[in-house]
């Protein structure tokens, strides 16, 4: 960037101001540019039809469906069933009767606990608790292994 001769010192300072022009340019661009990017990507995902009104209805439905199913299957999970691949070994229970936690032993042999609603509800406990009220007014189908 240097050089020599007359007026050097005013050739730097100029150099130095575009170079900081350059940077505050940078940085109120890459802020915008990064958000033009997710809406262009928005508009792709509009316009191919996946963020329809309809098409997020049927994924609602299908993801309320499969919590259905894992809440019926969690209802009626006792020590000795068969779980994916895993042998469950304890059911633990909240004081209100919920399943909490299931300890499993996975294919190494490692005995395995798994917090049912934070690992599989996300956390909602009205959700989960409404899931399996309807799973046990359900008839027992009896257990089947996954």
């Amino acid at each position: 960037m240097g050089g020599s001769g007359r007026g050097i010192g005013r050739l730097n300072r100029r150099r130095g101001r575009l170079i900081e022009r350059t940077i505050d340019a940078a940085v109120r661009n890459v802020p915008l540019y990064q958000k033009a990017k997710s809406l262009a990507a928005a508009m792709e995902q509009i316009l191919s039809g996946e963020d329809t009104h309809a098409a997020r209805c049927a994924r609602a439905a299908s993801k309320t469906a499969a919590d259905a199913q894992l809440a019926r299957r969690i209802a009626v999970l006792a020590k000795g069933d068969r779980l994916i691949r895993w042998t469950v070994t304890a059911v633990y229970r909240d004081r209100d009767g919920y399943p909490s936690t299931i300890s499993y032993q996975d294919e190494d042999g490692q005995r395995q606990t798994l917090p049912v609603v934070r690992a599989l509800f996300q956390g909602d406990h009205s959700r989960y608790r409404a899931l399996i009220d309807a799973a046990r007014s359900l008839p027992q189908q009896g257990n089947h292994d996954e």
